[in-house]
């Protein structure tokens, strides 16, 4: 639909395997390839996209260019750097429009996952 614009808030892909101990799930690549297909907007991590830590996370998402974001990721790391801010530009019946999004994971994931 014009106009639209697909965003989420995280724990859209699985996370942990729920048949093999200790491994992500196997079907996480289903989950990344459904919202490529979507073409979102913006999106924002969560627990599940998280499950395997950020380098792993940040792997699948740019091996599936997708946008994430979120506002208070903080990372020394560079190779682990996400957007704070995500503008798109949509046009309307009005002439462009653009939309800022931001995100916010959960405090408690930054405490538990290793960003540093």
């Amino acid at each position: 639909m014009p106009g639209t614009l697909f965003v989420d808030a995280g724990s859209f892909v699985d996370g942990n395997s729920s048949v093999r101990n200790d491994a992500l799930s196997l079907h996480r690549p289903i989950g990344f390839n459904m919202l490529q297909r979507l073409k979102p907007a913006a999106l924002v991590p969560g627990s599940t996209e998280l499950a395997g830590g950020p380098t792993q996370f940040l792997a699948e998402a740019r091996n599936s260019n997708l946008p994430y974001v979120a506002t208070n990721w903080a990372t020394k790391r560079e190779d682990l750097v996400i957007p704070g801010v995500l503008e798109k530009t949509v046009e309307t019946e009005k002439g462009l429009l653009t939309i800022a999004f931001l995100g916010v994971i959960d405090p408690s994931l930054q405490n538990n996952i290793h960003f540093l």
